[in-house]
Formats: structure tokens, C-alpha cells, sequence
């Protein structure tokens, strides 16, 4: 432990054992290096069921305690000095004093914009104090508007991608957005083609497209063999210690991105190098460059793009893509067929289920996480608003319909009852002016019989 030159040890954390197991083995490693030798299971004991330095403890699982010999061989190494380093006791140092005004929170500050010049007359912070100034409720932050919280529900961080991502909203009573929560890596994405990684759906295709414009696609092997081959900052698998990483044969397409460049007209960018390659009649297209600002390359191959079948750039090797499909399988199976798992390995339930488990019916919307959006959620409120619509439209359709056919009955009724008291009257009618008729024609009879008795 307190030997410069022995002072150090590697653990290597393979994806054949659990994190369980890995505790153990690096435990194992630090007593090892305190003078703690391994156990001899027949003369060492402890309370429990195996001990810690027992060689076989990292196939056990559960509490485990450091045996009578661990502790006498702990003894022995202080004793004889060999532990001096730990009982050499640093001076603390006090931190230096905050200084308000040179844009850093430091410790007692709320907030820091600067100088009053810098900070402005708008701002949500007294420059002066490096407190929020009266009536101000936050000075920063994705979820602070006009030195005021968002309304709860505001959308703060879209996703990333609808499939792979879930957007975050702000709580209403804090400036920070919500917890970066995506989907679980593995989830298949883009009609089954490619997989979820890091909450986007790495379609290195696209992203040809995306830099070097239409029609450019990720390039075939030999392109990333030619380039890759020169080991330079066009092709490499990262760096260390200074000096750019060699891509092994099977990693090659997981070190820089290399596309395709169908279009007759130079590429042009500001700040940066081009380099074309012909290839077995493709032409090869990279770049460098030259400020990119950030800690990372900007065209290393992201993690979970595609670099042979079923297979995905992890780390940038090549690896088998069916782990990391089975683990989000394996998570996803606890949600019922109701949901999926998300980063922290908990349900996302679809609408209509709610729960742990997505077991639990629900009429209502669910969403996992207080303050926190899903494109699921979108839809599906979307999609009840239609279910609403149609809910109601049916029985008012229906009531309509019904009164529709009643009063096409009583249309009818009238209509009849109206004919038939139209019938009866020109009846009557008919029937006066018969009796008339007889009438006229007996007095005609009576005059004419009197008319001839007279003669």
C-alpha cells in the first residue's frame, strides 16, 4: 500500500460476471494490498456464510465479513509500519474566500453574473451581493424565464428521438430541468433496422447525409480500411497518452466516420480538412476539424451504430448487438407488454396502464415521473381526445337518428289523417249536392204533375 513502485492494481470488469462479483474482487485486491492474504477455508472462519478473502467468495452472494485471519494479517501489517501512509495525516487547507462578481457560484454565493457590466440592468442577480435580487426566483437554468420558474408542464428538453428518447418538462418550483431519462439501450428503432443507444437511433446512413449532404451514405469497408490504415487524424481509434489508437481490423468501422461522396462539387466548410479517397471506383469522403472546441471528435462513430451484422460500435469495438438487445428485453419483460424500461431500469407505462409493473388499468394518461413528457403521452392524449369525440358523437347521433325516424312517423300520421278527413268532406259534399239534385228534381216533378191536372 505505502510502496510507490507497488502501489496500484487493475480489476478488470468483464461482461461475463454481475457488479455483485466485481464488488468482491476489488475488495479482495485492497485487502491484498494492506497485507491481507487469502483465506485457507479450513483454518480460517468467519460469521458469516463464506468470508471476503476466501478465493471462491465471488461466486457468493450476500453480506460477506473478513475472517479471524484477514484481521490478524491486518494486525501484522500495521504493526510492523508497513501502513505508515495511512496514518499520515494531510493539512487540510482552508478553501479560498468566494469572490462575488467573477462569474463563479462559489461557496455562500446564490448566483454570480459577473460584473454590473457584464451582469446588466436585466438581470435576475445583484452583481453587488451575488444574491437573486427582490421578487426574482432563479437566475439560470433551462426551466428560469424572466428570473421566474416555468409553468409546470413547459417543455425543457425535447427528445432526442421519439423512439429512443423521452422529452423532459419542468416541475414548476425549481430552474432545473427534469433528470435526463431515455429509453433503455437495446429497444429496436426505425422499423426494426437499427438499435436505441444513449436515447437516438444511430443511423450512421443519415448522418452521412446530415454532413456531406444528399445521396452520401456511410462508406464500404475498403474506404475505412485505406484511411484507418495511415493511423492519422483523419483515421484513428481515439488517443492515448498523446499519440493517436491503432483500429484493429474489426474495429475499423467504429473509429471516424467515413461517407460517401456522390456530388461533383468540392466540399466546403469553415475550419476544417477534407480528404477524398477513390476506392474501388467510391468516392471517399472525412474530415478534421481544426477547432472543434469540444472534448470529444465530431466524427468519432457514436455508440450503438452498426458496424458489421448484429453487431454495434460499443466503445469504439465492435461487439455482438444481441447483449444489449437480450438486457433491454429481459428489463422490458417486467412491464406486462404494457411499457418499456427506461434508463433507470423502471417501466415506462403505455396510456391506459399505470404501476411498477404496468399491470394496473388506468382511463387516465400515465406518465412515469412527475415533470415529465413523453412523446407516448402526446399521442395518446391525442388519441383520447378522439375517443372523447367519438364517445359522445355516437349517442348524439343515435338520439338524432331516433328522432328522426319518430318524426318521419308522425309525418306520416298527420299526412294520413289529413287525407282521410279530406276524403270525408268532399263525401259530404258530394252527398249534399246529390240530395240537392233529388230534391230540385221532385219539386220539378210536382210542378209539372200540378200542371197538368190544371190543363
Amino acid at each position: 500500500m505505502c510502496v510507490t513502485h507497488h502501489s496500484a492494481g487493475i480489476a478488470l470488469y468483464s461482461e461475463a460476471i454481475t457488479l455483485e462479483a466485481f464488488s468482491v474482487i476489488v475488495t479482495q485486491m485492497l485487502g491484498l494490498s494492506m497485507g491481507i492474504s487469502y483465506d485457507n477455508p479450513k483454518k480460517c472462519q468467519c460469521s458469516g456464510a463464506i468470508c471476503v478473502m476466501n478465493p471462491e467468495a465471488m461466486q457468493y452472494s450476500g453480506v460477506k465479513i473478513f475472517s479471524n485471519c484477514s484481521l490478524s494479517d491486518f494486525k501484522n501489517f500495521i504493526s510492523n509500519m508497513g501502513g505508515k501512509c495511512l496514518q499520515n495525516k494531510p493539512q487540510m487547507q482552508a478553501a479560498p474566500a468566494a469572490i462575488c462578481g467573477n462569474g463563479k457560484v462559489e461557496s455562500g454565493e446564490i448566483c454570480d453574473c459577473g460584473t454590473e457590466e457584464q451582469c446588466g440592468p436585466s438581470s435576475c442577480c445583484d452583481p453587488k451581493k451575488c444574491v437573486l435580487k427582490q421578487g426574482s426566483m432563479c437566475d439560470t437554468g433551462l426551466c428560469c424565464l424572466n428570473c421566474k420558474f416555468k409553468v409546470a408542464g413547459s417543455l425543457c428538453r425535447p427528445a432526442a428521438h421519439p423512439e429512443c428518447d423521452i422529452s423532459e418538462s419542468c416541475n414548476g418550483s425549481s430552474a432545473a430541468c427534469a433528470h435526463d431519462i431515455t429509453i433503455l439501450n437495446g429497444r429496436l428503432c426505425e422499423n426494426d433496422k437499427y438499435i436505441c443507444y444513449n436515447g437516438d437511433c444511430h443511423n450512421v446512413d443519415a448522418r452521412c447525409a446530415s454532413i456531406f449532404g444528399k445521396g452520401s451514405q456511410n462508406a464500404p469497408f475498403p474506404c475505412y480500411e485505406e484511411i484507418h490504415s495511415q493511423l492519422d487524424r483523419f483515421g484513428n481509434c481515439g488517443m492515448a497518452r498523446g499519440s493517436y489508437k491503432y483500429c484493429t481490423w474489426r474495429n475499423l468501422r467504429c473509429g471516424r466516420l467515413v461517407c460517401t461522396y456522390p456530388s461533383q462539387t468540392p466540399f466546403k466548410k469553415n475550419n476544417v480538412s477534407v480528404l477524398y479517397l477513390y476506392v474501388r471506383n467510391v468516392r471517399c469522403i472525412t474530415l478534421d476539424y481544426t477547432f472543434h472546441g469540444s472534448a470529444t471528435d465530431p466524427l468519432q462513430i457514436r455508440d450503438g451504430s452498426d458496424c458489421d451484422t448484429d453487431r454495434v460500435c460499443i466503445n469504439r469495438l465492435c461487439v455482438e448487438s444481441r447483449f444489449v438487445k437480450a438486457h433491454f428485453l429481459n428489463c422490458s419483460s417486467k412491464c406486462s407488454q404494457h411499457g418499456v424500461c427506461t434508463s433507470l431500469s423502471e417501466c415506462l407505462c403505455d396510456a391506459g396502464w399505470t404501476g411498477a409493473d404496468c399491470q394496473t388499468h388506468s382511463r387516465e394518461t400515465y406518465i412515469e415521473t412527475p415533470g415529465l413528457i413523453t412523446e407516448r403521452d402526446f399521442w395518446s392524449s391525442k388519441k383520447n381526445r378522439w375517443l372523447l369525440g367519438f364517445y359522445i358523437a355516437v349517442p348524439v347521433l343515435a338520439i338524432a337518428t331516433v328522432m328522426a325516424i319518430s318524426w318521419n312517423h308522425r309525418k306520416k300520421f298527420f299526412n294520413k289523417k289529413e287525407e282521410s278527413l279530406s276524403s270525408e268532406s268532399e263525401g259530404s259534399t258530394h252527398t249534399h249536392t246529390t240530395r240537392s239534385r233529388s230534391e230540385s228534381i221532385s219539386e220539378t216533378d210536382i210542378v209539372r204533375s200540378k200542371s197538368e191536372e190544371t190543363t
